[in-house]
């Protein structure tokens, strides 16, 4: 047995290069090498050449430059996914603009075996809301809505999910299959997550060919992962399977961090449960996949039930005591305020979450009323669209995108240890624009240590 351990050689190297180790740190010309996905070391490459061996790929970059991979914070992917796929619910004001919609999908989609519709008003289809909460107005709405259905879709199971995810409608047709499944499983009580996962109304494969197709879009412009936010747990859950079959099959091409979303109150130890499930699932995925953020977005002026303070404490409170990231969507001042108490909160209980909050309204105008507001990470919808300058722009899509996650220990940054998510550019990141950036994409795409697109293949030796 030999008294030293030998040195474990490189699988990537690329040299010749332009290395911006960090967004805003001065550049310098060298080599980077990778191995089992990480960045094993980054210097010239003659301080290098004792990591590679004959088995090791190497790339000469021809000076071009290498920066960072980037985190992609806007557009859901998964919602992008669906599009088309289901009757979208969210501009119906009542029960005629309901109909036309419905009337529409069913002379569209006439060989659809399950009818599915997201996004309603609880406030206006099933009566609830923060100023009423009289039941048997509620029942009322919802036998409205239900008789509607009933009159479109008399013998296709019809199935609609509410825009919080709490709560779905059926037809007569839905409800007559769940109601004998449920009878024949000895299931006590029939919940939204039940009803969902009995009528799929999604077929895999085009499921699987979207993802597919996002992915290689993404990565077109640069990016090696995406924190994905405002979605449905239902819509990312089925995303998500398409996901790990790709991973399964050493096919997975970019970094998915995904987030539950939740946009009215809900009992903090049954969304804790459901954070701790959906993490779970995700734990043996070697960073490819990820489920550890919770995404709240508040806008109490325009939500059917709204947050109080109380019971975003709560919340947060729960999700932070288990470890979860927490980033909050705020649209108005008010909310962002809001979200300002809720971080005051847990900081003054030791919690150092990372705590994110995306808004037009900085909350440094709040900064005099608070004493943690300097540890909020704060992200502006502009900057995300690329309206600043391509530093600030770069900067938003790796460092600060990197901590929001916190993953700011792997990714975010060209260093040793972390995460061999690179992109190469024959022209200089910083002489463009953040609209040319994304238009002219990158030569060259490495994720995990290894090159998954590229225009300059006849440079790999």
């Amino acid at each position: 047995m030999g008294l030293f351990r030998k040195t474990a050689k490189a699988d990537l190297v690329v040299y010749n290069c332009t290395i911006y180790s960090s967004v805003g740190e001065k550049p310098f010309f060298g080599a980077v090498a990778c191995r089992d996905g990480k960045i094993t070391a980054i210097g010239d490459m003659d301080s290098l050449a004792s990591l590679m061996d004959s088995e090791t790929r190497s790339v000469d970059l021809s000076g071009r430059y290498v920066i960072p991979g980037l985190i992609k914070l806007s557009d859901s992917p998964v919602m992008k996914s669906f599009c088309g796929r289901y009757m979208d619910l969210t501009h119906c004001e009542g029960m005629e603009s309901l109909s036309d919609v419905l009337t529409f999908w069913n002379a569209s989609h006439p060989d659809d075996e399950i009818v599915f519709g997201y996004g309603y008003d609880e406030s206006i289809f099933e009566g609830r809301s923060d100023e009423n909460d009289d039941e048997e107005y509620s029942r009322q709405k919802t036998a409205e809505t239900i008789a509607v259905l009933d009159s479109i879709f008399p013998d296709r199971p019809a199935v609609l999910l509410c825009g919080s995810t709490v709560s779905c409608i059926m037809n007569t047709a839905a409800s007559n299959i769940v109601s004998e499944t449920a009878e024949e499983e000895m299931v006590q009580y029939i919940t939204a997550p039940y009803i969902l996962n009995l009528l799929i109304p999604f077929d895999f494969e085009p499921i699987y060919e979207e993802a597919c197709l996002r992915i290689q879009e993404d990565l077109s412009a640069g990016f090696t992962s995406v924190i994905n936010l405002g979605s449905p747990d239902y819509f990312e859950a089925l995303y998500q399977d398409a996901l790990i079959s790709l991973y399964n099959d050493d096919s997975l091409d970019q970094r998915f961090f995904g987030s539950y979303m939740m946009n009215r109150p809900l009992l903090p130890k049954g969304l804790v449960r459901k954070l701790m499930e959906r993490k779970t699932i995700c734990n043996e995925i070697d960073g490819m996949i990820g489920a550890e953020m919770l995404n709240i977005r508040l806008d109490n002026s325009s939500a059917p039930i709204s947050f109080s303070m109380h019971a975003l404490e709560q919340i947060l409170t729960e999700a932070a005591d288990k470890g979860f990231k927490i980033y909050i969507s705020a649209a108005g001042s008010g909310d962002v305020e809001l979200a300002l108490n809720g971080l005051e909160h847990i900081r003054s209980k030791g919690f150092k979450n990372p705590f994110t909050i995306e808004s037009v309204h900085d909350p440094a105008m709040f900064s005099e009323q608070f004493i943690y507001s300097q540890t909020c990470i704060y992200i502006d919808p502009a900057v995300l669209r690329g309206e600043c300058t391509t530093e600030e722009y770069l900067s938003a899509l790796t460092l600060t995108a990197s901590e929001a996650a916190g993953l700011d220990n792997c990714a975010g940054s060209i260093e040793k240890g972390k995460y061999a998510d690179m992109l190469v550019y024959s022209t200089d990141p910083m002489d463009m624009s953040p609209g040319q950036l994304m238009e002219s994409g990158p030569d060259m795409v490495i994720i995990n240590g290894k090159i998954v697109s590229s225009s300059m293949m006849e440079v790999v030796k």
